[in-house]
């Protein structure tokens, strides 16, 4: 999330790129350092699956990979996995805002009020 790949494909810029995944994958190994990939394996259709569902969900509701990623982790979306990956993308991503009380009104209400916190403080 913290890569400068994430933030070209958050921009938009990484579609103009004529990268490989071996090349993103180095330019970030390069960046961090190579990964032993942790504890818990992810099977490759897991892994495409919540990179999809992801990436899907950071274009069609203009949000930042953070962003997203904030809502649900890695571990949580793994666990939807085998009750979800046959659904529309759009409807997975609303039941898991259902379920997360988070929907999209309610995110811009909870800004408006933090915003109406902060400049009642000022």
């Amino acid at each position: 999330m913290n890569s400068s790949a994430a933030k070209r494909i958050d921009n938009g810029s990484f579609l103009f790129e004529s990268s490989t995944n071996e090349s993103v994958i180095a330019e970030i190994e390069e960046a961090f350092g190579k990964s032993s990939y942790g504890k818990v394996k992810y099977s490759e259709n897991e892994l495409y699956w919540m990179g999809y569902l992801y990436r899907y969900w950071c274009y069609t509701y203009e949000k930042t990979s953070r962003q997203v990623y904030r809502i649900i982790k890695p571990v949580e979306l793994r666990e939807l996995f085998y009750p979800y990956h046959s659904l529309d993308n759009a409807a997975a991503i609303e039941r898991i805002l259902e379920a997360k009380n988070c929907r999209e009104e309610d995110m811009i209400q909870r800004g408006v009020e933090i915003l109406r916190r902060l400049t009642k403080k000022q």
